[in-house]
């Protein structure tokens, strides 16, 4: 019998190593598994007011120029145009599946859109025998981690409070809730794994290897949020990544805190919500529960006392502030190494009982001539793919549309 064709759909959850397994996939975007099966990473690039798809070597050119160093498919919302034209541009990868070709799509966003998906790709849930089947696969962490870092992805930049950020959004989106909606739909096979390594259970769940790229998009020290919360210029908006992705390329932190934003309190007000959600997400996945059992942060608040009792992190910390300034400088003067043409000028170290804003000053100068340093790397990087590309083209004589399975890698 001749096996059915599926498509891939990572789903994240946000804050659960989505940027690790983007940047992983993209860095390798065709893949054959120890079964033979070829696995393609798909993405999705604006074109007009279309969306078309990119794999291959556009996908490795697309991440040389990405500050986060991935692509992915972007999120959707409703039926709006954009989100019709989100669809139809999944449609066309979704139509590429075949036995033993298998396309592969991530968006951590989607985890909460499986309606949505429904509406806009009706025949994609229609079962049958030979249409391709669709598997979906999403990872979470243990829920307390999981709102820390959240708070610190989206609520801080917002300058609210932790509490108030939890009242306002009122933790609306319950993981075990909205995943178990992509599970009740037909033709849907939901794979949910709790917590570890992203990366390396992609790897063992499909038989691929992987590049092994580090983490990213992963939470700043206390005092790298501080300064970006006193230097808004650096991060306007909780999507605005740039400064925080080219930091974790060059810097190396010696010592990195993971801040801390929770209290008691905060654990309280949602207990009953959390432990009932986490009882969903173990019974849409029995077995994958029984080692998620293992790790206690899923079934106890205990590993949690120690970090409770210290209270949240202080964001304004002066010996964390004069570290920081010695982290970015060392940075700068690695991707003056690093980076044809890039020149770091480093001021002067503050004198000891130098105030807040002395500091914030001396780091700003060096912290600009290292985005503007990254920014020379990614671009010239592209511009010698796409040189390197458009000749290989040129030679073979035709243009490989993003879409088919011969696009070179």
């Amino acid at each position: 019998m001749t096996k059915r064709p599926r498509i891939i759909l990572h789903v994240g959850a946000p804050k659960c190593g989505s940027s690790a397994l983007q940047s992983a996939l993209s860095a390798a975007p065709r893949l054959k598994s120890k079964t033979g099966e070829v696995l393609s990473y798909s993405a999705l690039r604006p074109s007009g007011t279309d969306w078309v798809p990119m794999t291959g070597r556009l996908v490795k050119i697309g991440r040389s120029m990405s500050v986060g160093g991935y692509v992915s498919c972007p999120n959707f919302l409703s039926k709006s145009v954009d989100g019709q034209k989100i669809a139809a541009g999944l449609d066309k990868i979704y139509q590429t599946a075949t036995p033993g070709f298998t396309p592969v799509v991530s968006q951590e966003g989607w985890y909460s859109r499986a309606g949505v998906f429904q509406e806009l790709l009706p025949h994609w849930f229609e079962p049958s025998a030979t249409a391709p089947q669709i598997e979906v696969i999403a990872y979470v962490r243990p829920p307390i981690d999981w709102l820390n870092a959240a708070y610190f992805q989206w609520g801080v930049w917002s300058k609210q409070s932790v509490g108030t950020w939890m009242d306002r959004t009122n933790l609306s989106v319950r993981m075990g809730q909205v995943l178990k909606e992509w599970a009740d739909l037909p033709n849907v096979t939901l794979k949910l794994r709790f917590g570890g390594d992203v990366v390396a259970n992609f790897e063992d769940e499909y038989g691929v290897a992987l590049p092994k790229l580090g983490a990213l998009n992963s939470t700043q020290t206390p005092a790298m949020i501080g300064f970006l919360l006193r230097n808004s210029r650096f991060r306007s908006t909780g999507h605005d990544v740039e400064t925080e992705f080219t930091v974790q390329r060059w810097c190396q932190f010696t010592h990195h805190q993971k801040p801390w934003a929770l209290s008691p309190r905060h654990i309280a007000k949602f207990k009953d919500m959390l432990e009932g959600d986490i009882e969903t997400l173990f019974d849409l996945a029995p077995q994958a529960a029984d080692i998620a059992l293992q790790d206690p942060r899923w079934t106890s608040y205990e590993p949690y006392y120690d970090v409770l009792a210290k209270g949240p992190s202080d964001l304004t910390n002066m010996s964390d502030l004069m570290e920081l300034f010695d982290t970015i400088r060392d940075g700068l003067l690695r991707a003056q190494d690093q980076i044809r043409g890039a020149r770091a000028e480093i001021p002067p170290t503050p004198t000891a009982g130098s105030d807040t804003e002395t500091w914030d000053a001396a780091i700003s100068v060096m912290l600009d001539q290292l985005i503007e340093a990254d920014r020379k790397q990614r671009f010239g990087s592209l511009r010698k793919r796409i040189e390197k590309f458009t000749a290989e083209l040129s030679f073979k004589g035709r243009f490989v549309k993003p879409a088919q399975h011969e696009q070179a890698d």
